[in-house]
């Protein structure tokens, strides 16, 4: 399920167990300022004109091929950032599985039940606070338990969870076609308990007994 405010977007997967936020943000691509203009584009520009106006489109396309098309970049790639990763060991046996996207509140829904026990999340994407928030919550008090980290696909990135308890990813974007890679990016999770504990190690986070969690994902470059 998609959401998005035009500056970040999530998919949510909505696995059970374990739970995939896939993130990108709007300014996060490949490779930095370049110019991949063909400086023989003005001089043909007159006589591509006039081929077309005498119908000789095909004459016309194959000039264009040669003078207008770039011979350096076709352009550079939109990237993803990575994904949030949410692992619930004892959430394996599980019914009533419901999901939707409320296109008037732009919420995406999972909600499932284990041993009587109803799980909710929710997750909105913010246009004033720039943020995707997920909302869990349980039937029960003390109900939720998962280990959250981080993956990316970026080779150039770096992922901790830091002693504020944040996960973090930084790092650069890619080269592309003998561009180089300069778009430095950095995504925030933060992590706001109602009951249990949060600890961590150096790339997860640990959430026991709590009675609902709210996540802060916030990403810049």
């Amino acid at each position: 399920m998609p959401v998005g405010n035009g500056m970040l977007g999530a998919m949510i997967y909505g696995n059970v167990d374990t739970e995939t936020v896939q993130l990108n943000e709007h300014t996060v691509w490949s490779g930095s300022p370049n110019r991949n203009d063909n400086l023989l584009c003005l001089d043909s520009l007159n006589e591509i004109r006039k081929l077309i106006f005498e119908g000789k489109q095909k004459d016309a396309e194959s000039l264009a091929n040669k003078t207008i098309v770039s011979k350096s970049s076709q352009g550079q790639m939109f990237e993803p950032v990575g994904s949030l990763r949410l692992v619930f060991d004892q959430h394996k046996k599980y019914t009533n599985y419901y999901r939707d996207l409320d296109m008037e509140k732009a919420v995406a829904t999972t909600s499932y039940v284990i041993d009587g026990v109803g799980y909710k999340r929710e997750v909105i994407a913010s246009i004033p606070d720039r943020v995707v928030v997920m909302r869990l919550t349980a039937g029960k008090p003390g109900s939720l338990s998962f280990t959250a980290f981080c993956s990316t696909p970026q080779p150039n990135a770096v992922m901790k969870a830091t002693a504020a308890k944040e996960l973090i990813i930084t790092g650069a974007t890619i080269d592309h076609e003998r561009v180089e890679g300069k778009i430095r990016f950095k995504s925030i999770a933060r992590f706001k308990l109602k009951g249990g504990t949060l600890s961590s190690n150096d790339t997860a986070l640990m959430i026991k007994n709590a009675d609902a969690v709210t996540i802060y994902i916030s990403i810049a470059t």
